[in-house]
């Protein structure tokens, strides 16, 4: 066989999810020719979608060495160092590929992903590099300072609110996330001695907030008729645009196909309609995670796994919104938290909120930790159970 029929074979198992037979088809092209660098690329892509981010990180390198104007190959970089947690040199990673090859999509949606991880984990803009400049605020006297103050002893009833508190003063660099709470607004400003009382929403019904008086019930009026809508002229369309719209549009008939599947607990047709509809819009990460969705309720994790981080690197390669990302990082630390790693779970469920913020994974997050630190203590009573785990 030739390179590149290694390389067909390569690119099927890899659409199959058999990443280890797509990467020993792709090394195997490799040792036919070496100096093909979609070679490489490919290689990088099953390593990282099997969860291999260092040796993906070596083909991307290999990638680039043979073709540095290519920006797929500095996108595998960027994409592995971001999985390795090597945030900094992810973004040098997608700047060079930039500068490589200005103007790339994709390169561009990868440099924004990492860049806003930074953001969260450096705190406010113009703060001190690593770290928040906002720390003192929630030192080990804040609650006790919160306390002392009639205004916010209320707040302190609130075991949610304290909850908040204590996350703050364990990590303040997850401020910003929280300032979508009023109260935490309030006493941060009470905290550094500063007065955000002007601020417009700021008072939460302390001594001095007066409530406005009632407004008048209004008088009750007939909706007006709908306006209608204005159909998209599909003339001013291409061929080839016509032809796309179409193919979406049958995707999303395959997806609701699948929906209806999926509640009548057909997982296997399911998965064949969202398959369908996958193959029609191949950059939309709706299918693939209604697809790891399936493979949760049928119990296998691994696979819903595989799907949602396939999901992840298919959505930061076409912008996918960051509700979508965060969706597959929850399905997947729900997967992990089912079989058992309740660390992976907690790492996931953070990924989420760094992608889109929401109170529901605020608290799951917190209850997988209290079952680690549950387990914890048990394997720390009983060694032998801990051993085994």
């Amino acid at each position: 066989m030739s390179a590149e029929e290694f390389k067909a074979k390569g690119n099927e198992a890899l659409k199959s999810k058999n990443y280890d037979e797509a990467i020993e088809m792709y090394t195997k092209a490799i040792d036919l020719d070496s100096s093909n660098h979609v070679f490489f690329s490919n290689r990088s892509a099953a390593h990282l979608s099997k969860g291999d981010a260092s040796e993906a990180l070596k083909d991307a390198e290999s990638c680039i060495k043979l073709k540095p104007d290519w920006p797929k190959g500095h996108g595998r970089k960027g994409a592995a160092l971001h999985s390795l947690h090597q945030y900094e040199e992810a973004v040098q990673a997608y700047q060079q590929g930039l500068a490589a090859c200005p103007g790339d999509a994709a390169l561009a949606s990868g440099l924004e992903e990492v860049e806003k991880v930074l953001r969260q984990q450096q705190g406010p803009p113009g703060g001190p590099p690593g770290g928040n400049p906002f720390a003192q605020a929630f030192g080990p006297d804040a609650i006790a300072r919160l306390a002392s103050n009639p205004k916010f002893a209320s707040y302190l009833a609130d075991p949610t609110f304290v909850m908040k508190l204590q996350m703050l003063q364990k990590d303040p660099n997850q401020l910003q996330s929280m300032m979508q709470d009023p109260r935490i607004l309030e006493v941060f400003g009470f905290l550094m001695g500063l007065d955000f009382s002007s601020m417009p929403g700021a008072g939460m019904g302390g001594e001095e907030d007066v409530p406005p008086p009632p407004a008048p019930a209004p008088a009750p009026a007939q909706a007006p008729p709908p306006e209608p809508m204005e159909e998209e002229n599909d003339d001013d369309l291409t061929e080839e645009e016509k032809a796309e719209k179409a193919k979406k549009k049958q995707a999303l008939d395959e997806k609701k196909k699948g929906n209806e599947l999926y509640k009548a607990k057909d997982f296997d047709g399911a998965i064949a309609a969202y398959q369908a509809a996958r193959d029609l819009d191949p950059t939309n990460i709706t299918y693939l995670n209604n697809m790891a969705a399936v493979e949760m309720e049928k119990k296998d994790f691994d696979k819903c796994i595989e799907l949602c981080r396939e999901a992840i690197e298919l959505g930061r390669a076409n912008r996918a919104k960051y509700e979508d990302l965060a969706k597959a990082f929850v399905r997947m630390a729900k997967a992990c938290h089912r079989k058992g790693d309740l660390q992976g779970a907690i790492d996931h469920y953070n990924s989420a909120q760094v992608e889109n913020y929401t109170k529901e994974v605020e608290r799951a997050i917190k209850k997988v930790q209290a079952e680690l630190k549950k387990k914890e203590e048990q394997d720390y009573i009983n060694p032998e159970k801990g051993v085994e785990a």
